[in-house]
């Protein structure tokens, strides 16, 4: 019988992203024993009217266009073999099918041949291709996907995933964003202590089915959110996009309780369950495990923390207790809620720890937090004692310290007299405040030593304490799995840097690349180094800048050896296939086509991070004043300056030249655009000349603006709208895309944009006489 399940491929969602199967791998046992017997008797010669029932699924594909030449077969077990196939007049595609199984070890139990067109970036499954074109490329992928775990140490998550060992690295993040709101520009995928790089296949590190990969996130802690609790306190908090759910409320569980408390996920986990708690922005309920990029959290988001309970408004009443100082509170809770949801409001209402906060009931019965507080009416007030709070130093001798911590947050901290420095960095660090223990702590300028007492340092106590950052831990993955760690220095360049990591590790990086994040470091190197890829504990992988692929072309009784770059351009490619004498014509247009699948994910994928900035962020801001308004002018550059121009006569201009080139254009052509009589100093936009250069730094002086990079555009500078006549084309002028995006200025609070792009309309040439409309 044939199998019921269906032939497993990719498919397109309606964004254009993959989908992937979920059906099992089958790869450790060669064939289904239930289905079709023994190995053996699969790979023995049957009758021609004796099909396999897994062949049935190729079906007769049309091979007359390509009789006589070669067609490349290349298989996931063996990546670097490409086996060329003649057919010739006769010969179905089933020739090809018993080829591969003598050849290639083909097993159609547990995988599937794909059909790969000339110019096409995806191979295609062959219910879906008919007829065989010449160049086209034959590819035996896994029939089946493979599920592989995916762990996160830094999160404490296991993730099960099925994938398909042809995705590439960069898509394989994107699902893990997708799914689980890791920003893809901030993971490093490890396996086999070996970095995956972004635009490379799975297929490429062996990565088998129940194989387990790491993922090591850049936590950068740059999003500010604020927290507002049941309780009634409002935290402010510096999270990363990869921070889960469960870790906020972790970290607010942490500022509740005393500082000799170590593990505040232990001691709540009893008395105030996560399972009972709720984090909400807006109305969107945060799942614990999910990331806060999953939910699009950004700069300045407000989340709600509440109990089900409370949220919910289920069953709320009262609850009478008296405070230490004999004051009488009513405190509203849900009768579902635990008394530590009592303690947490009492806490808010004074400020008490929790894990030294008593509530007694019948004037000697102590309360236990993770009893629920039921529906039983409550007769007499329960008593607060606090008494337990004399043995803690903090509380009983503290000090209050201010922190500054940045965009004017503040932290309020108390703490013993007779503590070090040290001890109250990682206090902070403890409480929330991301990296703490990193960071130097400076009064006036003064900084403070780690070993020194509070008392010893600190003399006005109402002064706020800065968090300064000078220098900070970074993990350096050299040759053979050495890791070296080193300190960067915040404001130093990242060249210096560079320079000390060659001094460190001994290795040149004119043989080596850094890798970052899967992608190569390529940030300027005059930057200072935090304002790079390079955070606070990243790390950097060194690879062989001077990589090569080889390929090994079997064909009959012999085989030739191709070496191709690592990251090559269509061209190279091209190129060495002509100049390899061993291969025959006939097979280079298909090895060709598969070469270029090979390494088209390089091209397709490594551009890909750009395309995150929002292009209000890309567009660069001139401004000039115009009656009594402030005109911005808005310009997109492009994604790859230019730093040099050819000439019409072939010469190379660098910048310099380039700029007076535009210079003498704009000044032969200055009158063109403008209608007769008309007064330049009047009403002027802000002139842009179509190419500017990309290194060029133009200020505006006249509003002492910083100085911004101007970048070319793609119009030529002789097909601007005042040289409409130079080009004609079947009685039509052809006219260059408009390049000018204008919005009106206003106040920063004028979220309202107004685009005023500029047209050259033509209509066609009738006769003698050109008709030219402006607008």
């Amino acid at each position: 019988m044939i199998r019921a399940d269906p032939v497993q491929g990719w498919g397109y969602g309606h964004q254009g992203e993959r989908q992937f199967s979920t059906a099992p791998a089958y790869n450790s046992i060669p064939y289904p024993q239930d289905v079709m017997g023994s190995q053996d008797s699969l790979l023995e010669d049957s009758d021609e009217d004796e099909l396999d029932p897994f062949d049935a699924i190729y079906g007769e594909l049309d091979l007359q266009r390509v009789y006589g030449q070669q067609l490349a077969i290349w298989t996931h077990r063996n990546p670097d073999t490409v086996a060329l196939f003649t057919p010739i007049q006769g010969d179905t595609f089933m020739n090809i099918v018993t080829f591969a199984r003598t050849s290639l070890q083909f097993n159609s139990a547990v995988d599937k041949m794909m059909v790969l067109l000339p110019g096409h970036k995806r191979p295609l499954d062959m219910d879906s291709v008919f007829i065989v074109k010449p160049g086209t490329a034959i590819l035996i992928a896994p029939l089946y996907d493979y599920m592989v775990t995916l762990e996160v140490k830094q999160l404490n998550q296991k993730i099960d995933m099925v994938i398909h060992i042809t995705m590439t690295v960069l898509e394989l993040k994107t699902r893990l964003h997708t799914e689980r709101g890791y920003p893809v520009d901030r993971i490093d995928l490890l396996y086999k202590d070996r970095p995956l790089e972004n635009v490379r296949y799975l297929f490429e590190y062996n990565v088998a089915h129940s194989s387990t990969l790491f993922v090591l996130l850049n936590l950068k802690n740059d999003i500010l959110v604020h927290v507002e609790t049941f309780w009634g306190k409002q935290y402010h908090l510096y999270v990363d996009s990869s921070t889960t759910g469960f870790g906020i409320i972790a970290s607010i569980l942490r500022r509740t309780v005393s500082q000799m408390i170590v593990d505040v996920v232990q001691l709540y986990e009893l008395f105030l369950p996560k399972h009972s708690l709720v984090l909400y922005l807006g109305s969107r309920i945060i799942d614990w495990d999910n990331c806060l990029g999953f939910y699009g959290i950004e700069d300045g988001s407000v989340l709600t923390m509440s109990t089900i309970g409370l949220a919910n408004d289920m069953a709320i009443q009262p609850v009478p207790v008296t405070l230490d100082d004999g004051r009488e509170k009513q405190i509203m809770v849900s009768k579902f809620d635990r008394w530590s949801v009592v303690a947490l409001k009492l806490h808010g209402m004074t400020g008490y720890p929790v894990n030294l906060m008593q509530l007694i009931k019948h004037g000697s019965v102590k309360i236990d937090f993770s009893d629920t507080v039921g529906s039983t009416m409550i007769s007499k007030p329960v008593k607060l004692d606090v008494s337990a709070m004399k043995v803690d130093d903090d509380l009983l001798y503290g000090i209050p310290l201010k922190f500054k911590i940045a965009r004017g947050i503040t932290e309020l901290l108390k703490v013993a007299p007779s503590r070090t420095i040290k001890s109250v960095k990682e206090t902070l660090e403890r409480i929330g405040v991301p990296n703490a223990s990193l960071y130097d702590l400076v009064i006036d300028g003064y900084k403070l030593p780690n070993n020194k007492r509070v008392v010893d340092v600190i003399e006005e106590y109402k002064v706020p304490i800065e968090l300064s950052l000078k220098q900070y831990p970074v993990f350096i993955h050299g040759h053979q799995n050495v890791i070296y760690k080193m300190l960067a220095y915040s404001k130093e360049t990242l060249a210096t840097f560079l320079m000390r990591v060659n001094m460190k590790t001994g290795l040149s990086f004119d043989k080596y690349l850094i890798l970052v994040c899967g992608t190569v470091l390529d940030d300027d190197e005059n930057l200072p180094v935090f304002d790079t890829k390079i955070s606070l504990k990243s790390s950097l992988f060194l690879v062989p800048r001077k990589q090569y692929r080889s390929f090994f072309v079997l064909h009959g009784d012999w085989l030739a050896k191709i070496r191709i770059p690592t990251y090559p351009k269509s061209q190279q490619i091209k190129d060495i296939l002509w100049k390899e004498r061993h291969v025959p014509e006939g097979g280079l247009a298909s090895i060709g086509t598969f070469l270029q699948w090979y390494f088209g994910a390089h091209n397709r994928d490594g551009g890909t991070a750009q395309l995150d900035v929002p292009l209000k962020e890309r567009m660069m801001v001139y401004e000039q004043k115009i009656g009594n308004k402030y005109l911005h002018m808005k310009v997109e550059p492009q994604q790859q300056p230019r730093t040099k121009t050819k000439h019409k006569h072939g010469q190379i201009l660098d910048n310099k030249a380039l700029d007076k080139l535009v210079k003498e254009h704009k000044k032969r052509h200055r009158n063109q655009s403008l209608p007769p009589g008309h007064d330049r100093r009047k009403l002027r936009l802000p002139q842009l000349p179509r190419h500017m250069s990309a290194d060029a730094l133009r200020a505006t002086e006249q509003h002492d603006h910083k100085k911004r990079k101007a970048y070319t555009t793609d119009a030529k500078f002789n097909r601007g709208h005042h040289n409409i006549h130079r080009n004609r084309s079947d009685g039509q002028y052809v006219i260059p895309p408009p390049v000018y995006k204008y919005t009106d200025g206003g106040s920063e609070e004028n979220k309202e944009w107004v685009f005023c792009l500029r047209h050259d309309y033509t209509l066609p040439v009738k006769g003698n006489k050109q008709r030219i409309d402006q607008h």
